[in-house]
């Protein structure tokens, strides 16, 4: 009898690419890395959710990597003014502004299998017709209007 195993694949249909609305689901610690930039970074991967459904109705999900930093010249300095109302704090707990509102640009790359990915290129403030930042204390559920739209509800975090 022969057993043959895969590996599974990562690999998913990435989100389509253009301008969504989006939440900040959760963000993880990759330490510090060095990509070849010259120097070691403390890195961060940020998950946003979009308002678009994919073949499964599950809400996509994009990922944006950056410096652990607020430096104004900083991709999390650019990330935290669309997510925080304009606002960037000296000090930040990065669980304050989980499910918060935005708008990402969403683009395609692919690498060197031909696998196409999903990145974010900009985040901004979420638009005008779109809800305010949620009070503290609130997450956007994308699961709330399956059958009405694509658009996020305010609901109380449980």
């Amino acid at each position: 009898m022969t057993l043959i195993l895969k590996q599974p694949s990562s690999y998913h249909t990435p989100a389509p690419q253009g301008v969504y609305e989006a939440g900040l689901e959760s963000w993880e610690d990759l330490g510090v890395r060095d990509y070849g930039a010259g120097r070691p970074r403390h890195m961060l991967r940020l998950w946003m959710l979009l308002n678009h459904l994919d073949a499964k109705g599950e809400p996509y999900r994009v990922s944006i990597l950056c410096t652990a930093s607020l430096h104004r010249k900083s991709k999390l300095y650019s990330v935290v003014l669309a997510l925080n109302d304009g606002v960037v704090p000296t000090e930040l707990n990065l669980d304050f502004l989980l499910g918060a509102l935005c708008q990402v640009i969403v683009s395609h790359r692919k690498d060197e299998q031909g696998r196409t990915w999903a990145n974010i290129d900009s985040v901004l403030r979420p638009a005008a017709k779109s809800p305010a930042v949620p009070p503290k204390g609130f997450l956007f559920d994308p699961y709330a209007n399956r059958q009405a739209g694509e658009d996020f509800t305010l609901a109380p975090a449980k």
